[in-house]
């Protein structure tokens, strides 16, 4: 999969002009005295975009400690490409390695093919949703247990709302049915609200929130982080 977006980036023309843009973001929160706990979160997401193509290229890490003991660990890279075909239709690929190790996943490997609609557009609103097939291998932090090989779909939705000038409110969901298990699912969705303080840097509130029907045994069904980051767009 790696090869084929990488073999679709030697094939667009050079000619074509080209605009790239990155937003990064940073949290960090650390307590002492009676509790003594450390949180840290990075995330980074970066676009390059050559006429109607745009490649993708995201990155998160999420990492803490209670009592100098590692509670939390979990990151993402994200490899995609999309194609617009008209104003309203597109299509993309993509190519996704999750860790989490107290999930007890050692790497989740999801290759998605699919396609975009745009649902409505203002300048105050921009709602869009994708429809695609997943397929996934699993290999457990317990060696143990057998690598899960999977068919899935995906269902995503996203809706963007201009609040004011400097606020705008988000919300996506994303339904991952299961073709293989039909008792398996996954759900994920996070509202968010950002507040630009200047051109450049905007304070990001985030819920984000998952929900796995069958876990890795002896883990939670859900999980969910709260975060309040500072992001800069350039």
């Amino acid at each position: 999969m790696l090869r084929l977006i990488f073999l679709i980036i030697s094939l667009v023309s050079f000619h074509v002009s080209a605009e790239f843009s990155s937003e990064d973001s940073l949290s960090l929160v650390q307590t002492g005295g009676n509790t003594n706990v450390k949180t840290y979160l990075a995330a980074s997401k970066n676009a390059y975009t050559l006429g109607k193509n745009i490649f993708k290229l995201n990155g998160k890490y999420t990492y803490g400690e209670a009592y100098d003991v590692r509670n939390a660990e979990r990151w993402d890279a994200l490899l995609r490409y999309d194609r617009d075909l008209t104003e309203i239709y597109g299509v993309y690929v993509s190519e996704e390695v999750i860790a989490n190790r107290f999930a007890g996943i050692k790497r989740r490997f999801n290759t998605d093919v699919g396609g975009k609609y745009t649902l409505y557009k203002t300048e105050k609103n921009k709602t869009y949703a994708e429809l695609g097939y997943r397929y996934t291998v699993e290999k457990k932090e317990d060696e143990t247990q057998a690598d899960d090989k999977d068919s899935q779909g995906r269902v995503f939705v996203q809706t963007d709302h201009k609040v004011k000038k400097d606020i705008t409110a988000r919300f996506w969901v994303e339904y991952i049915p299961n073709f293989t298990e039909n008792s398996n699912y996954l759900i994920n969705m996070e509202p968010s609200a950002q507040v630009a303080l200047t051109s450049i840097f905007s304070l990001k509130i985030a819920y984000l929130w998952n929900y796995d029907n069958l876990p890795v045994p002896g883990n939670s069904k859900y999980d969910y982080t709260y975060t309040t980051s500072l992001l800069a767009k350039f």
